[in-house]
């Protein structure tokens, strides 16, 4: 794990050793490698600790993919499905 370590005086005169974990990357679209908004940037750690609603976007591919790809995701999806239908008729 990264950690720091950070050597405090304590009022009293003794010295502490604070550890501290470093923080982790932000969560980054799988196509196009953009942040992904409204996921926290944490330590694997901790981020293993949040619950399944903190990890993720409330929509489709969620935490996966941004909203810009998912968009052209659908869209080549739609597009797809009306080719077949225009070609069976």
């Amino acid at each position: 794990m990264a950690k720091t370590y950070l050597i405090r005086k304590t009022p009293s005169g003794g010295v502490s050793i604070i550890v501290k974990l470093k923080k982790g990357n932000i969560p980054r679209c799988a196509i196009c490698g953009r942040k992904l908004q409204g996921l926290p940037a944490l330590h694997p750690s901790k981020y293993r600790r949040l619950n399944l609603s903190q990890k993720r976007v409330s929509r489709k591919y969620g935490g996966y993919l941004c909203h810009k790809c998912l968009e052209n995701l659908l869209k080549e999806k739609v597009r797809e499905k009306i080719k077949i239908l225009n070609s069976n008729q």
